[in-house]
């Protein structure tokens, strides 16, 4: 005897699932965009903790490895700083096809959309960061803003997958009828 299907709770991880298979290209470019705004700031979190052993060198002193990594994350710097545009038509086509007529949705996505520009100006513009005087040598200058940077973009990309995943949740249900009936 086999039991019954676990039911899809939307948020659950079933839901979740099942929201990907929806819209797999509105989750890579979400996925895409949170997560390399998300190592972009965790790694100016770690070259700020780092000693500045040579003056004017701001603490990047990294391990090779890391630094050739970050040498060819460059390339990828300025499409991201475009990265929203796209994020926000494929978003819309999205939304609008798994929920039409919900402009609630539609006004949820487009807000964080916003709110990962705002992040990511925040980002470009190294707003917060502290960089040490070019005189200076000692203990690294934590940069605690490009911590808070990289947890907002880890928080703006769950956000977003919980939108997506929120308005394909609608796509079953008929207009005015109430859950359970």
């Amino acid at each position: 005897m086999t039991s019954p299907p676990l039911p899809v709770v939307p948020g659950g991880a079933r839901s979740a699932l099942a929201a990907a298979k929806r819209a797999p290209g509105c989750w890579v470019l979400v996925a895409c965009y949170t997560l390399s705004g998300a190592a972009l700031c965790a790694y100016l979190f770690f070259l700020s903790a780092q000693p500045v052993t040579i003056p004017g060198d701001g603490g990047a002193q990294a391990p090779a490895w890391l630094g050739v990594i970050a040498t060819l994350a460059v390339f990828w710097y300025l499409p991201w700083l475009v990265y929203p545009v796209p994020l926000l038509i494929t978003g819309i086509v999205h939304v609008r096809r798994a929920a039409p007529g919900s402009w609630r949705w539609l006004a949820a996505w487009a807000g964080a959309v916003a709110a990962g520009a705002v992040l990511e100006a925040l980002v470009a513009t190294h707003a917060g960061l502290h960089f040490p005087s070019p005189t200076y040598t000692g203990p690294g200058t934590v940069s605690w803003a490009a911590l808070g940077e990289c947890f907002g973009f880890v928080a703006l990309g769950v956000a977003m997958i919980r939108i997506l995943d929120g308005a394909g949740a609608r796509r079953g249900r008929q207009p005015g009828r109430v859950r359970g009936d």
